[in-house]
């Protein structure tokens, strides 16, 4: 099972690296890191719903969740976009860079959540959506 969700974490990066590169600002890379997420997550349905049971299911011996503690990984790269816009550009306001890390995986990861449960769900529309609230809640 480990062997499934290290490779979507490999495709998933190998994916969004690709779509990443050269962003002009932090503006543009915090835009960037929210579309190739949901893009991924789009085109890889069937893949991200296996995991996302994984990982919320799989327990090792001791009967603890596999996967708990890799939130460092998780959040480091958003809490560097963030760093940047505000401690080097200067054009993110003040807030949590954690905070702020951990709202922004939790909405991408409720739309695989979403996508996997709701065939329905407009992940587009979503997309959109996402990259407009984060855009006003970062920007000074």
């Amino acid at each position: 099972m480990t062997g499934v969700v290290v490779d979507l974490y490999q495709k998933a990066a190998s994916f969004m690296e690709k779509h990443m590169q050269n962003p002009d600002n932090a503006i543009d890379m915090l835009r960037a890191y929210i579309v190739s997420n949901l893009l991924f997550i789009k085109e890889n349905r069937k893949h991200v719903a296996a995991v996302i049971e994984i990982v919320t299911n799989d327990r090792n011996e001791q009967g603890e969740l596999r996967f708990a503690g890799q939130e460092e990984a998780i959040y480091a790269p958003l809490e560097e976009i963030f760093q940047y816009g505000q401690e080097v550009e200067g054009t993110f306001r003040s807030f949590s860079k954690r905070f702020m890390a951990v709202m922004l995986r939790s909405a991408i990861d409720a739309a695989g959540e979403q996508l996997a449960k709701n065939d329905q769900f407009d992940i587009d529309l979503y997309t959109e959506e996402l990259v407009t609230m984060y855009d006003r809640a970062t920007r000074k």
